[in-house]
């Protein structure tokens, strides 16, 4: 899974995402008092499929200093991904009640061959 892991970690850490979340992509959780990140994480995985891929879920959250600029990052994120797979959920929440930072949750159903 470390190879899998890594992968997904190249496929995000692209300039079309990380000019925008600027705070930088980490699997599973970011370093303190960063703003205007991506993390991920994977969840359930099936069996490799009969061409050699493996079948999973991957958990993206975008953490933003508004609303907008949560969608913005998630927009460019859903087009890097979008060849690996297709979007099953999404949702997003305010974080705080007096701030206006805000997290877009998405899960994604990916398949990717592992090398």
């Amino acid at each position: 899974m470390l190879e899998l892991s890594e992968d997904i970690y190249s496929i995000l850490n692209v300039a079309a995402i990380t000019n925008i979340a600027t705070g930088g992509i980490a699997p599973l959780l970011a370093e303190q008092e960063v703003t205007n990140f991506v993390n991920y994480a994977f969840g359930s995985k099936e069996d490799l499929t009969k061409d050699g891929r493996v079948a999973l879920t991957l958990k993206v959250n975008c953490y933003a200093t508004s609303y907008n600029k949560a969608l913005e990052i998630f927009d460019a994120v859903e087009t890097e991904l979008k060849p690996l797979g297709k979007l099953i959920n999404f949702d997003s929440a305010y974080l705080f009640e007096q701030t206006n930072d805000c997290v877009v949750m998405a899960v994604f159903d990916i398949k990717r061959k592992i090398v």
